[in-house]
């Protein structure tokens, strides 16, 4: 039997889940709370999916009607919202919420939504096109055995700092994009290359760094990176002048900034 899950705070990370697990098929039917994405932007990505859409996605009134449906709840709303929710919703220790929030710490969550089980989640948007890495905070199989099918893998962790410097993980990828966006806009603007090449060449050598550090997992990112700048070449050029311009550094800075920030929230 599919499993069924309700979904409160439909957002943009909180439907990426649902598209993934909806056309994972590890969920056949999900209930929405009366306020989140329309169910046509939900169903997109999962055309595919026989199952009529009425009965896979069903939008119901009012938040607790959600609970009432649904033992397992992925809560998607912003952390300050968080209090206001669990005020009007009644929960039972049979109620096991998946909440997807960073800056709040677990033990805050289960005195916030007593006496439900509470489990940290975090993962990046592209979770809904089946890749992305799911964090999980604690430890916990039923999580890992109903989100591992919708996505690339999912990591348990047994202490929280760990788990809230995963979310910095997530937060690389929009400072990867905004850097990426920049570097096409140099070509175009430098060169006259078409930004739509510029797009293209990128993409394929940025996911040549995953293929490289998937493939050599006995070297470290750095040592990969010495191969492919020898000395003599560009590229070792370049990585010398952006150590001497202390971007690595740039970067750690704002690493722990933003963890010093999750953890005082």
């Amino acid at each position: 039997m599919k499993k069924v899950l309700g979904v409160i705070g439909a957002g943009e990370l909180a439907g990426a889940f649902i598209r993934a697990l909806g056309v994972s098929g590890a969920v056949g039917r999900f209930y929405l709370s009366p306020r989140g994405m329309p169910i046509s932007e939900l169903s997109a990505s999962a055309s595919d999916n026989q199952v009529d859409e009425a009965e896979r996605l069903i939008r119901l009134d009012t938040n607790q009607l959600v609970a009432d449906q649904c033992q397992t709840l992925l809560i998607g709303v912003r952390p300050g919202q968080l209090a206001d929710l669990a005020a009007e919703l009644t929960l039972t220790p049979s109620h096991h919420l998946l909440i997807l929030a960073a800056g709040v710490t677990h033990e805050q969550l289960e005195k916030i939504f007593h006496p439900a089980r509470v489990t940290r989640v975090m993962a990046g948007l592209a979770v809904a096109e089946g890749h992305s890495a799911i964090s999980i905070y604690p430890s916990d199989d039923v999580a890992m055995d109903l989100l591992s099918p919708a996505c690339v893998t999912v990591v348990n962790f047994d202490d929280e700092l760990s788990f809230d410097a995963s979310i910095l993980a997530v937060c690389a990828n929009a400072w990867w994009l905004a850097q990426l966006d920049q570097m096409i806009n140099w070509m175009h603007s430098e060169t006259g290359m078409a930004k739509e090449q510029a797009r293209a060449l990128l993409m394929a050598n940025h996911a040549d760094v995953s293929v490289l550090i998937s493939s050599h997992p006995d070297q470290t990112p750095a040592q990969i990176a010495d191969r492919i700048g020898s000395p003599g070449t560009y590229t070792a050029q370049g990585m010398q002048e952006l150590e001497q311009m202390g971007c690595h550094e740039q970067w750690c800075c704002v690493l722990s900034n933003i963890l010093k920030n999750i953890k005082n929230s």
